[in-house]
Protein backbone atom coordinates (compact mmCIF):
# COMPACT_ATOMS: atom_id res chain seq x y z
CA UNK A 1 0.00 0.00 0.00
CA UNK A 2 2.96 1.99 0.84
CA UNK A 3 4.86 2.02 -2.32
CA UNK A 4 1.96 2.11 -4.44
CA UNK A 5 0.97 5.58 -2.83
CA UNK A 6 4.65 6.31 -3.53
CA UNK A 7 4.49 5.20 -6.45
CA UNK A 8 1.10 7.72 -6.89
CA UNK A 9 3.09 10.87 -5.51
CA UNK A 10 6.07 10.45 -8.07
CA UNK A 11 4.16 10.10 -10.80
CA UNK A 12 1.64 13.37 -10.29
CA UNK A 13 4.70 15.09 -9.38
CA UNK A 14 6.51 14.20 -12.67
CA UNK A 15 3.06 15.34 -14.31
CA UNK A 16 2.67 18.72 -12.50
CA UNK A 17 6.20 19.56 -13.25
CA UNK A 18 6.43 18.81 -16.90
CA UNK A 19 2.88 21.34 -16.70
CA UNK A 20 4.31 23.83 -19.80
CA UNK A 21 1.88 23.97 -22.21
CA UNK A 22 1.16 27.90 -22.34
CA UNK A 23 -2.38 29.22 -22.53
CA UNK A 24 -3.55 31.47 -25.37
CA UNK A 25 -7.18 30.91 -26.72
CA UNK A 26 -9.08 28.79 -24.59
CA UNK A 27 -11.10 26.90 -27.94
CA UNK A 28 -7.43 26.74 -29.74
CA UNK A 29 -6.05 24.89 -26.75
CA UNK A 30 -8.83 22.69 -26.14
CA UNK A 31 -8.76 21.21 -30.08
CA UNK A 32 -4.69 21.15 -29.32
CA UNK A 33 -5.74 18.90 -26.35
CA UNK A 34 -7.78 16.61 -28.08
CA UNK A 35 -5.21 15.51 -30.33
CA UNK A 36 -2.24 15.34 -27.55
CA UNK A 37 -4.31 13.59 -25.30
CA UNK A 38 -2.98 10.08 -25.98
CA UNK A 39 -1.03 9.31 -22.35
CA UNK A 40 -3.30 7.77 -19.98
CA UNK A 41 -1.09 8.25 -17.17
CA UNK A 42 -4.16 9.49 -14.93
CA UNK A 43 -7.00 8.81 -16.79
CA UNK A 44 -6.85 5.82 -18.54
CA UNK A 45 -7.55 2.96 -19.62
CA UNK A 46 -10.62 4.90 -21.33
CA UNK A 47 -11.98 1.96 -21.76
CA UNK A 48 -12.83 2.07 -17.42
CA UNK A 49 -13.24 5.79 -17.61
CA UNK A 50 -14.96 6.94 -20.75
CA UNK A 51 -16.96 4.19 -20.50
CA UNK A 52 -20.89 3.84 -20.94
CA UNK A 53 -22.76 3.89 -17.91
CA UNK A 54 -26.79 3.97 -17.60
CA UNK A 55 -28.18 7.22 -17.33
CA UNK A 56 -27.81 8.92 -14.44
CA UNK A 57 -30.77 9.82 -12.43
CA UNK A 58 -29.28 12.70 -10.54
CA UNK A 59 -30.77 15.70 -10.99
CA UNK A 60 -28.32 19.23 -12.08
CA UNK A 61 -28.77 22.28 -9.76
CA UNK A 62 -28.75 25.68 -11.57
CA UNK A 63 -25.17 27.90 -11.36
CA UNK A 64 -26.58 29.93 -8.50
CA UNK A 65 -26.92 27.01 -6.19
CA UNK A 66 -23.46 25.69 -7.43
CA UNK A 67 -21.95 29.05 -6.74
CA UNK A 68 -23.60 29.81 -3.37
CA UNK A 69 -22.30 26.39 -2.01
CA UNK A 70 -18.96 27.11 -2.71
CA UNK A 71 -18.31 29.93 -0.46
CA UNK A 72 -19.14 26.61 2.18
CA UNK A 73 -15.99 24.81 0.78
CA UNK A 74 -13.99 28.00 0.85
CA UNK A 75 -15.29 29.27 4.03
CA UNK A 76 -14.07 25.60 5.81
CA UNK A 77 -10.08 27.06 5.41
CA UNK A 78 -11.31 30.10 7.95
CA UNK A 79 -10.54 27.88 10.74
CA UNK A 80 -9.26 30.67 12.87
CA UNK A 81 -12.84 32.58 11.86
CA UNK A 82 -15.51 29.27 11.60
CA UNK A 83 -16.49 29.68 15.28
CA UNK A 84 -18.17 33.48 14.51
CA UNK A 85 -18.28 33.11 11.07
CA UNK A 86 -16.67 36.09 10.61
CA UNK A 87 -14.88 35.12 6.97
CA UNK A 88 -15.22 36.68 3.93
CA UNK A 89 -16.34 33.67 2.36
CA UNK A 90 -18.84 33.50 5.44
CA UNK A 91 -20.89 36.43 4.85
CA UNK A 92 -22.16 34.92 1.73
CA UNK A 93 -24.24 32.59 3.83
CA UNK A 94 -24.31 33.49 7.66
CA UNK A 95 -27.02 35.71 7.04
CA UNK A 96 -29.20 32.59 6.73
CA UNK A 97 -27.97 30.29 9.41
CA UNK A 98 -29.26 30.33 12.35
CA UNK A 99 -27.73 27.87 14.44
CA UNK A 100 -24.18 26.33 13.59
CA UNK A 101 -21.75 24.09 15.00
CA UNK A 102 -18.41 22.60 14.42
CA UNK A 103 -17.25 19.19 14.82
CA UNK A 104 -13.45 18.15 14.67
CA UNK A 105 -11.69 14.81 14.82
CA UNK A 106 -8.30 15.43 16.87
CA UNK A 107 -6.67 11.72 15.74
CA UNK A 108 -7.62 12.81 11.98
CA UNK A 109 -7.10 16.48 12.05
CA UNK A 110 -10.03 16.07 10.19
CA UNK A 111 -13.20 19.26 10.58
CA UNK A 112 -16.79 19.89 9.70
CA UNK A 113 -18.97 22.74 9.54
CA UNK A 114 -22.98 21.76 10.14
CA UNK A 115 -25.36 24.93 10.11
CA UNK A 116 -29.33 25.26 9.86
CA UNK A 117 -31.09 27.63 7.52
CA UNK A 118 -34.30 28.59 8.35
CA UNK A 119 -34.74 30.79 4.96
CA UNK A 120 -33.46 28.07 2.82
CA UNK A 121 -34.73 25.21 4.69
CA UNK A 122 -31.60 23.51 4.64
CA UNK A 123 -29.27 21.58 7.02
CA UNK A 124 -26.00 21.88 5.62
CA UNK A 125 -22.76 19.33 6.78
CA UNK A 126 -20.01 21.24 5.41
CA UNK A 127 -16.10 19.05 5.11
CA UNK A 128 -13.03 20.89 5.47
CA UNK A 129 -10.23 20.08 2.68
CA UNK A 130 -6.27 18.58 2.90
CA UNK A 131 -4.50 21.52 5.14
CA UNK A 132 -1.72 19.48 6.79
CA UNK A 133 0.42 16.56 6.35
CA UNK A 134 -1.84 14.59 8.79
CA UNK A 135 -4.38 14.80 5.58
CA UNK A 136 -2.24 14.38 2.84
CA UNK A 137 -0.65 11.12 4.65
CA UNK A 138 -4.87 10.14 4.08
CA UNK A 139 -4.93 10.88 0.57
CA UNK A 140 -2.13 9.17 0.30
CA UNK A 141 -3.66 5.63 1.24
CA UNK A 142 -5.22 4.90 -2.06
CA UNK A 143 -5.71 1.55 -1.65
CA UNK A 144 -9.56 0.57 -2.88
CA UNK A 145 -11.46 -1.44 -0.36
CA UNK A 146 -14.09 -3.20 0.51
CA UNK A 147 -16.23 -2.14 4.08
CA UNK A 148 -19.21 -4.33 5.74
CA UNK A 149 -22.38 -3.45 4.95
CA UNK A 150 -21.94 -2.15 1.70
CA UNK A 151 -23.84 -2.45 -1.70
CA UNK A 152 -22.29 -5.33 -3.30
CA UNK A 153 -18.99 -4.78 -5.11
CA UNK A 154 -18.38 -1.32 -3.75
CA UNK A 155 -14.66 0.01 -2.62
CA UNK A 156 -13.68 3.02 -1.53
CA UNK A 157 -10.17 5.12 -1.11
CA UNK A 158 -9.15 3.64 2.02
CA UNK A 159 -8.00 7.04 3.58
CA UNK A 160 -10.49 8.91 2.33
CA UNK A 161 -13.26 6.21 4.32
CA UNK A 162 -11.42 6.88 7.44
CA UNK A 163 -11.36 10.76 7.12
CA UNK A 164 -15.01 10.67 6.84
CA UNK A 165 -15.66 7.97 9.04
CA UNK A 166 -13.74 9.91 11.60
CA UNK A 167 -16.24 12.62 11.98
CA UNK A 168 -19.24 10.39 10.66
CA UNK A 169 -21.04 8.90 14.22
CA UNK A 170 -20.95 12.59 15.39
CA UNK A 171 -22.20 14.26 12.42
CA UNK A 172 -25.12 11.82 12.16
CA UNK A 173 -26.45 12.61 15.54
CA UNK A 174 -25.80 16.19 15.20
CA UNK A 175 -27.92 15.96 12.07
CA UNK A 176 -30.60 13.41 13.49
CA UNK A 177 -30.89 15.99 16.44
CA UNK A 178 -31.81 19.17 14.33
CA UNK A 179 -33.77 16.60 11.53
CA UNK A 180 -35.76 16.85 14.87
CA UNK A 181 -36.31 20.31 15.47
CA UNK A 182 -36.67 21.24 11.54
CA UNK A 183 -38.70 18.53 10.29
CA UNK A 184 -38.91 17.96 6.32
CA UNK A 185 -35.16 20.34 5.80
CA UNK A 186 -32.91 19.16 3.12
CA UNK A 187 -29.50 17.85 3.57
CA UNK A 188 -26.99 19.38 1.76
CA UNK A 189 -23.38 17.75 1.73
CA UNK A 190 -20.60 20.39 0.51
CA UNK A 191 -16.62 19.62 0.47
CA UNK A 192 -13.10 20.79 -1.20
CA UNK A 193 -10.68 18.08 -2.58
CA UNK A 194 -9.97 15.81 0.55
CA UNK A 195 -13.68 17.93 1.38
CA UNK A 196 -15.16 16.61 -1.11
CA UNK A 197 -14.58 13.60 -0.86
CA UNK A 198 -15.25 12.92 2.35
CA UNK A 199 -18.30 14.56 1.25
CA UNK A 200 -19.25 12.38 -1.27
CA UNK A 201 -18.22 9.11 1.26
CA UNK A 202 -20.60 10.86 3.77
CA UNK A 203 -23.30 11.13 1.31
CA UNK A 204 -23.21 7.53 0.18
CA UNK A 205 -23.23 5.82 3.59
CA UNK A 206 -26.42 8.26 4.69
CA UNK A 207 -28.07 6.92 1.32
CA UNK A 208 -26.43 2.93 1.74
CA UNK A 209 -27.54 2.78 5.13
CA UNK A 210 -30.78 4.71 4.87
CA UNK A 211 -29.47 6.95 8.23
CA UNK A 212 -32.39 9.88 7.42
CA UNK A 213 -35.53 8.09 6.04
CA UNK A 214 -37.58 10.53 3.51
CA UNK A 215 -34.40 12.97 3.52
CA UNK A 216 -33.74 15.57 0.65
CA UNK A 217 -30.43 15.26 -0.40
CA UNK A 218 -28.45 18.24 -2.28
CA UNK A 219 -24.22 17.28 -2.90
CA UNK A 220 -22.02 19.55 -4.19
CA UNK A 221 -18.40 19.12 -4.36
CA UNK A 222 -15.45 20.95 -5.52
CA UNK A 223 -12.20 19.94 -6.90
CA UNK A 224 -12.96 16.35 -5.34
CA UNK A 225 -10.75 13.08 -6.40
CA UNK A 226 -11.89 9.95 -6.76
CA UNK A 227 -13.08 8.31 -4.27
CA UNK A 228 -14.38 4.80 -5.48
CA UNK A 229 -14.31 1.95 -8.16
CA UNK A 230 -17.08 1.55 -10.54
CA UNK A 231 -19.75 -0.24 -8.57
CA UNK A 232 -19.63 2.71 -5.95
CA UNK A 233 -20.40 5.62 -9.06
CA UNK A 234 -22.95 3.10 -10.36
CA UNK A 235 -24.81 3.10 -7.34
CA UNK A 236 -24.15 6.83 -6.60
CA UNK A 237 -25.28 7.59 -10.19
CA UNK A 238 -28.80 5.88 -9.62
CA UNK A 239 -29.74 7.96 -6.47
CA UNK A 240 -32.54 10.30 -6.81
CA UNK A 241 -30.85 13.07 -5.20
CA UNK A 242 -29.45 17.03 -6.70
CA UNK A 243 -25.62 17.03 -7.14
CA UNK A 244 -22.76 18.45 -8.82
CA UNK A 245 -19.07 17.53 -9.36
CA UNK A 246 -17.76 20.50 -10.11
CA UNK A 247 -13.74 20.96 -11.74
CA UNK A 248 -11.72 24.18 -12.32
CA UNK A 249 -10.20 23.87 -15.94
CA UNK A 250 -6.79 21.90 -15.41
CA UNK A 251 -7.03 21.14 -11.86
CA UNK A 252 -5.09 17.94 -11.20
CA UNK A 253 -6.47 16.66 -8.26
CA UNK A 254 -10.37 15.72 -10.01
CA UNK A 255 -7.42 13.21 -11.90
CA UNK A 256 -6.55 11.50 -8.78
CA UNK A 257 -5.65 8.73 -7.72
CA UNK A 258 -5.12 7.45 -11.40
CA UNK A 259 -7.88 4.99 -12.76
CA UNK A 260 -5.34 2.75 -11.90
CA UNK A 261 -1.72 2.01 -12.50
CA UNK A 262 -0.41 0.87 -15.61
CA UNK A 263 -3.77 -0.48 -16.66
CA UNK A 264 -3.79 -2.98 -13.28
CA UNK A 265 -5.62 -3.10 -10.42
CA UNK A 266 -3.21 -2.70 -8.31
CA UNK A 267 -4.64 -0.21 -6.44
CA UNK A 268 -7.41 -2.22 -5.71
CA UNK A 269 -9.80 -1.83 -8.50
CA UNK A 270 -10.06 0.71 -11.07
CA UNK A 271 -11.17 3.89 -9.52
CA UNK A 272 -13.79 6.19 -11.48
CA UNK A 273 -15.66 9.39 -10.82
CA UNK A 274 -19.78 8.94 -9.91
CA UNK A 275 -22.34 11.68 -11.14
CA UNK A 276 -22.12 14.52 -13.77
CA UNK A 277 -19.09 16.43 -13.91
CA UNK A 278 -19.38 20.49 -14.46
CA UNK A 279 -16.38 21.75 -15.96
CA UNK A 280 -15.94 25.59 -15.17
CA UNK A 281 -13.19 26.73 -17.39
CA UNK A 282 -14.05 30.63 -17.26
CA UNK A 283 -17.23 32.18 -17.11
CA UNK A 284 -18.48 31.71 -20.82
CA UNK A 285 -16.71 28.54 -20.63
CA UNK A 286 -19.00 26.12 -18.38
CA UNK A 287 -21.56 23.03 -18.71
CA UNK A 288 -22.16 19.71 -17.48
CA UNK A 289 -20.48 17.30 -19.06
CA UNK A 290 -22.21 14.03 -20.72
CA UNK A 291 -24.05 12.23 -18.06
CA UNK A 292 -24.24 8.58 -19.99
CA UNK A 293 -19.95 8.09 -19.18
CA UNK A 294 -18.41 8.09 -16.16
CA UNK A 295 -15.64 10.24 -16.90
CA UNK A 296 -17.09 12.91 -20.09
CA UNK A 297 -13.29 12.52 -22.38
CA UNK A 298 -14.86 16.23 -24.22
CA UNK A 299 -14.64 17.72 -20.48
CA UNK A 300 -11.58 17.89 -18.14
CA UNK A 301 -10.16 14.53 -18.92
CA UNK A 302 -9.20 15.97 -22.42
CA UNK A 303 -6.57 17.83 -21.00
CA UNK A 304 -4.57 14.99 -19.81
CA UNK A 305 -1.58 14.58 -18.80
CA UNK A 306 -1.28 18.66 -18.68
CA UNK A 307 -3.05 18.90 -15.57
CA UNK A 308 -2.22 21.55 -12.60
CA UNK A 309 -2.27 22.17 -9.26
CA UNK A 310 -2.88 25.80 -9.80
CA UNK A 311 -6.58 25.39 -10.89
CA UNK A 312 -6.94 24.08 -7.34
CA UNK A 313 -6.47 27.20 -5.65
CA UNK A 314 -9.55 28.82 -6.96
CA UNK A 315 -13.55 27.45 -7.72
CA UNK A 316 -15.78 29.34 -9.63
CA UNK A 317 -13.61 33.02 -9.72
CA UNK A 318 -13.52 32.14 -5.57
CA UNK A 319 -9.81 31.98 -4.56
CA UNK A 320 -9.06 29.46 -1.38
CA UNK A 321 -5.74 31.25 -0.38
CA UNK A 322 -6.60 33.81 1.53
CA UNK A 323 -7.70 31.40 4.29
CA UNK A 324 -4.99 28.42 3.24
CA UNK A 325 -2.40 30.59 2.59
CA UNK A 326 -2.96 33.56 4.91
CA UNK A 327 -3.71 31.73 7.70
CA UNK A 328 -0.60 29.27 7.67
CA UNK A 329 -0.52 27.95 11.71
CA UNK A 330 -3.34 25.01 10.84
CA UNK A 331 -0.46 23.66 8.43
CA UNK A 332 1.43 22.41 12.12
CA UNK A 333 -1.39 20.60 13.48
CA UNK A 334 -0.37 17.13 14.72
CA UNK A 335 -2.85 14.95 15.30
CA UNK A 336 -3.88 12.58 18.68
CA UNK A 337 -4.90 15.83 20.38
CA UNK A 338 -0.97 16.28 20.38
CA UNK A 339 -1.30 19.92 18.78
CA UNK A 340 -4.02 21.58 17.50
CA UNK A 341 -2.85 25.26 16.43
CA UNK A 342 -5.75 27.03 16.61
CA UNK A 343 -6.83 28.34 19.82
CA UNK A 344 -3.00 27.62 20.74
CA UNK A 345 -1.74 29.80 18.66
CA UNK A 346 -3.20 32.94 18.01
CA UNK A 347 -3.78 33.90 14.14
CA UNK A 348 -1.50 36.25 11.85
CA UNK A 349 -3.09 39.86 12.18
CA UNK A 350 -5.59 40.51 9.49
CA UNK A 351 -3.53 42.70 7.19
CA UNK A 352 -0.91 39.96 7.26
CA UNK A 353 -3.18 37.43 6.09
CA UNK A 354 -4.75 39.51 3.45
CA UNK A 355 -1.11 40.35 2.34
CA UNK A 356 -0.49 36.64 2.34
CA UNK A 357 -3.07 35.83 0.47
CA UNK A 358 -2.64 38.20 -2.15
CA UNK A 359 0.67 37.12 -3.30
CA UNK A 360 -0.13 33.88 -3.31
CA UNK A 361 -3.19 35.14 -5.95
CA UNK A 362 -0.09 37.34 -7.37
CA UNK A 363 1.84 34.59 -7.94
CA UNK A 364 -0.83 31.86 -9.40
CA UNK A 365 -1.45 34.31 -11.93
CA UNK A 366 2.00 34.98 -13.36
CA UNK A 367 2.65 31.30 -12.83
CA UNK A 368 -0.44 30.04 -15.30
CA UNK A 369 0.58 31.36 -18.38
CA UNK A 370 3.86 28.92 -17.85
CA UNK A 371 2.84 26.08 -16.37
CA UNK A 372 -0.95 26.64 -16.82
CA UNK A 373 -2.50 25.28 -19.99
Amino acid sequence: MISNSIFTLCLISSIVLCDILPSPDTAAVLKLLSLMNSVDFLDGPKSVSNAKTTPTTNTQPILDQIKYYNFYAAAMYCQYQLNDLSCTPCQEFVKDVVYHTIIMNNDTDCTTLITVSSTRKEIVVAFRGTMNIWNILLDLDTMATTYPNLPSGVKLHAGFHTAAMSLYNNVVKTVDSLRGQYSGYKIVIVGHSLGGAMARVTQFYFLALNQFPGAIYECYTFGEPRSGNRAYADYMNSQHITTARVVHKADIVPHVPPTSLLTTKALGDYYVHCETEYWYVDENNQRFCDPHTYEDPTCSNSIGPFYTILDHASYLGLSYNPCVIGQPAPWLAIPFDILQPVGKIPPLPSFISKFLGYVADIAVDLLDPIIGW
